[in-house]
């Protein structure tokens, strides 16, 4: 029997399939739904392996960066 996990949303305990199709968020880059750690930046949320600099194509995670014509590119 595979193992199902539960994640609490708004008071409930939801099974992870259902917290996904309800209230997990779309990832800004690949539109797919996220669960687990996120990057919430530039008004969207994202994977973390989504949220990457622009020129060099590494995740940004929580570190510094900076825009230029609305692309994140890391410093």
């Amino acid at each position: 029997m595979a193992y199902i996990g539960f994640v609490e949303e708004k008071g409930a305990l939801y099974c992870e399939l259902c917290y996904e199709k309800f209230f997990a968020p779309e990832c800004g880059r690949c539109q797919r739904k996220i669960l687990g750690e996120v990057i919430n930046a530039l008004k969207q949320t994202w994977h973390v392996s989504c949220f990457v600099c622009v020129a060099c194509g590494k995740p940004i995670r929580n570190n510094v960066f900076h825009l230029e014509d609305g692309e994140p590119y890391c410093e």
